[in-house]
């Protein structure tokens, strides 16, 4: 079956000594993985699209299902060419695609998921100095859709004293007073309040949020952890090495 779709390159490797294996999250069948024959030859067709963070038109040929499909044609419908010319932008991006890559199923479409990358993507593209909190409302907002959201109510959050609370990694839920059981973490006022707004607001007020140093890094930290809980086995720490030491240097 020709499959005609957009996409995001997730992830592109050699194969063999003229071919590329790709990963691209597709708006109509989710996650795929596609060979592309003669990618690596000068000439080839398909030319720069199949680098991680392209936005794609690909023609695919589907063969056995969440197995390795062919790729047949693949064009850039946007390249986020400013991304690559900076390390922390780049990082983050790749971070958003190792995520996806490995915390959704094969052929699982989400066109919420979708919509998101492209969103967070642009993003990227268009703005500096944003980076951290673009990727933190990525993981919140992909913690959402693959069925763990934070529960808590505005109230709560809005009560919060300068004594901080605690985060529930089970629920989501934030409170005051420390839980009688289960998984959880005390933070600041500042942070469960900022993990709030990341994880309810729209995307301007999120990224528009003021938090920055320690707070940040706690928040940083904090995600992390929600996230790690959810997907144990599945949750890819290199990136976060990475980003860690980009952002806040190696003890960060």
């Amino acid at each position: 079956m020709l499959l005609r779709t957009e996409g995001v390159v997730l992830h592109s490797a050699p194969q063999g000594e003229s071919s590329r294996r790709a990963v691209i999250y597709s708006s109509d069948k989710g996650r795929l993985s596609v060979l592309a024959k003669g990618a690596r030859q000068i000439r080839s067709q398909f030319g720069s699209s199949l680098q991680p963070l392209s936005h794609v038109q690909a023609v695919i040929y589907c063969r056995t299902p969440h197995g390795l499909h062919l790729l047949k044609e693949c064009a850039h419908v946007r390249s986020y060419s400013r991304i690559a010319q900076h390390l922390s932008k780049l990082a983050v991006g790749m971070r958003i695609c190792e995520l996806t890559r490995h915390l959704t199923e094969s052929e699982d479409p989400d066109p919420g998921l979708y919509d998101l990358l492209l969103r967070v993507l642009q993003a990227l593209h268009d703005t500096s100095g944003k980076e951290e909190h673009i990727l933190l409302f990525f993981q919140l907002r992909l913690a959402s859709l693959l069925g763990f959201a934070p529960a808590f109510s505005k109230q709560v959050v809005q009560d919060l004293t300068e004594d901080g609370g605690f985060l529930h990694y089970e629920v989501g839920a934030i409170g005051r007073n420390r839980p009688a059981t289960g998984s959880f973490v005390q933070a600041s006022r500042n942070v469960l309040r900022a993990f709030a707004v990341l994880a309810r607001a729209d995307f301007d007020a999120a990224l528009d949020w003021p938090i920055s140093g320690n707070d940040l890094r706690d928040m940083r930290r904090l995600i992390e952890n929600y996230l790690k809980y959810h997907v144990a086995d599945a949750y890819p720490a290199r990136g976060d090495t990475i980003l860690r030491s980009l952002f806040t240097g190696p003890d960060g």
